[in-house]
């Protein structure tokens, strides 16, 4: 390794003197000190950290300008004279005395961070590329062209976007040129998630953050800890969204093919793929980018959420179809709406409510029928692709592709297992399949389940999200809201997961979470109590429960048996709550965290443990007929 002439390592003065450098072209950061040039460029302690938002730029020539002219002659001779002779090599034994020279400095830095205000930050980028974010803050472009999950910003229009873990994590495509302001978001949801979900850590502060008074060592850190959130490179390890070439070709198609006369009135799109392959990533690109087509006072684009699991627009436990008129730039408990209509199902495992389900998607697809007026549907599926879940999914399918072509985006998974079996979707002319290869791939398997939250607890970071306006500040407990009085002789109440008597229906519900149901007073199933006592003995749903539209969930906080009330706290408005009159428990239970928080000492009948075997709902498997007979006639 070359020396400077006062015999100390230039990589170390780099570091102690904080000079920068810039590779020529097709040199590694290795290579810096044995080259020993001093050029203006990125600090050499950030080429070695690639999750810091800042990436090393290569030069287009070998040598600056500026650079060649201070060579001395006899130097640029050899430096010539070693391009056309590769036998010419330099002396070992000679020294470079100007690699002691301080050359002129220009910023080569690709995203550039300054401080605006306190809590306002503005980031010019020098080269296309993609700004991952782990945190929230609202963004507004400026200058040059940027987008977020297909939906480009426009100028002077601040868009929230959420990016939280256990998802893949959101950033900015942004092109060169491009300058966006960066703001700290502050909303109440942020606030109730944050102090209710302190065991999951949705949104990653700064890790500087706990310097204290510490001073940020650049504006990079000083915007991580002033916006409480963290800002990633395109080489970092964290699991994030890249969309490559092969999703924005298939974007692109789709949208030109919204277009054509033949789509006009009835664009259906169905996304389909095993777990975590990327349907609800898929669904928020094609849904942004078809809103951004759309005029803004005639956008809209409808969602059949067809996942009573991992619901996107509601709770869990229901099927439902929401008119989306605003880019999703965040993960389901972000995009929390009310649906034009939902069923109830009291399930997140369809295998024990087959028949409920398949009604309910049923009716949804001819309120679409209804209500779509022309506008795109798309269809969001689970990730049951195996045994009965392949049945699902082809009724679901049958019933789009009744009256139009039907597009399936089939996203396969590089794992086997994680597909659907071929020739699943080839159900006639009707039906067209596009295969798309999911972005999880580039991921391993067993870095996304690291980190990665599970199925309940994503339910339960839901759940908060629609009853946050219930949670106020500062200690964000229910028992600060009013709850709404309610006559027990205008409900029907019932359990649709269990079998509960009629006499024991009361202590059931009490401290529960329900659903809000419409039933129709002379529905078969409702029991009318013995002696036309309602205090004691309600209107209660028998089982099998029906399939019954739903306005919503609430808490049922109390019941006064004296005055013959219920009380029940929901986040609804006066309007979704003049239709119900049934109030329905299912196998969805509200999270502890709501029942505990701002009170003081023990809660009575609340279980402070978590993981009991006990408290955790049976699972049942699924056997085929066929295989039953096939082994008895083997025996």
């Amino acid at each position: 390794m070359n020396k400077t002439t006062n015999g100390s390592n230039p990589t170390r003065q780099m570091r102690s003197r904080g000079n920068k450098v810039v590779l020529p072209k097709g040199a590694s950061p290795q290579q810096i000190g044995k080259r020993g040039k001093l050029m203006s460029g990125v600090k050499h302690k950030r080429q070695h950290s690639p999750g810091n938002g800042f990436v090393v730029t290569e030069l287009d020539h070998e040598v600056p300008a500026k650079i060649k002219k201070k060579l001395p002659p006899s130097k640029q001779k050899n430096k010539e004279d070693s391009k056309t002779n590769p036998e010419i090599l330099k002396d070992p034994n000679s020294s470079d005395s100007s690699q002691s020279e301080e050359e002129p400095q220009a910023s080569s830095e690709t995203v550039e961070f300054r401080q605006i205000e306190a809590k306002v930050f503005e980031v010019r980028v020098s080269r296309r590329q993609q700004l991952n974010l782990h945190g929230r803050v609202q963004a507004t472009l400026l200058q040059g062209e940027a987008s977020v999950l297909g939906w480009p910003l426009a100028p002077d229009t601040p868009v929230s976007v959420f990016s939280s873990r256990g998802l893949s994590l959101v950033g900015f495509e942004v092109q060169p040129g491009t300058v966006l302001r960066l703001q700290k978001f502050d909303s109440h949801l942020d606030d109730c998630l944050r102090r209710l979900c302190t065991s999951v850590g949705l949104f990653g502060a700064s890790k500087d953050r706990s310097g204290g008074h510490k001073p940020a060592a650049s504006a990079r850190i000083l915007a991580e800890r002033s916006l409480d959130c963290r800002f990633l490179s395109e080489q970092s390890s964290e699991k994030v969204i890249t969309i490559d070439k092969t999703w924005r070709t298939l974007v692109k198609r789709l949208k030109f093919d919204a277009k054509l006369p033949r789509f006009q009135g009835c664009f259906k799109v169905i996304m389909a793929g095993g777990k975590d392959v990327g349907k609800s990533t898929f669904l928020r690109i094609l849904a942004n980018t078809l809103l951004s087509e759309q005029p803004e006072e005639e956008r809209g684009v409808f969602v059949l959420d067809c996942d009573p699991g991992q619901s996107e627009f509601t709770p869990p436990g229901c099927v439902s179809l929401v008119k989306v008129t605003e880019p999703l730039l965040g993960p389901s408990f972000a995009n929390q709406k009310r649906p034009v209509r939902s069923y109830f199902l009291g399930q997140v495992d369809v295998k024990r409510c087959l028949t409920e389900y398949n009604r309910a998607v049923q009716r949804l697809m001819s309120a679409y029928a209804e209500l779509g007026q022309g506008k795109p549907l798309l269809v969001n599926t689970m990730g049951f692709n195996s045994d009965i879940g392949v049945d699902i999914m082809v009724n679901i399918v049958r019933l789009c592709m009744e009256d139009c072509l039907t597009t399936v985006v089939n996203i396969q998974s590089s794992s086997a297992d994680r597909n659907y079996p071929e020739g699943t979707f080839h159900l006639g002319n009707n039906c067209r399949v596009l295969d798309l290869p999911s972005l999880s791939g580039k991921t391993s398997v067993s870095d996304s389940h690291q980190r990665g939250m599970p199925p309940s607890t994503l339910r339960e970071v839901s759940l908060l999200s629609y009853l946050s306006p219930l949670m106020r500040a500062p200690n964000f407990s229910i028992l600060q809201t009013a709850p709404y009085v309610i006559r027990l002789g205008h409900l029907v109440l019932g359990v649709s997961h269990e079998y509960v008597h009629p006499n024991l229906i009361f202590k059931a519900l009490l401290g529960s979470l329900v659903a809000l149901c419409r039933i129709n007073k002379n529905d078969p199933h409702i029991l009318n109590p013995k002696g036309g006592n309602l205090l004691f003995s309600p209107k209660v749903v028998a089982k099998p429960v029906p399939t019954l539209p739903c306005f919503g969930y609430g808490i049922v906080c109390g019941i006064d048996l004296a005055a013959g009330q219920l009380y029940l706290q929901t986040p609804e408005a006066d309007d979704q709550l003049r239709d119900v009159n049934c109030l329905l428990m299912g196998a969805v239970q509200l999270p502890q965290v709501v029942r505990t928080t701002g009170v003081q000492g023990s809660v009575p009948y609340v279980c402070q443990e978590s993981g009991l075997t006990t408290s955790a709902p049976v699972k049942l498997g699924f056997r085929p007929i066929a295989s039953l007979f096939d082994k008895r006639a083997a025996s």
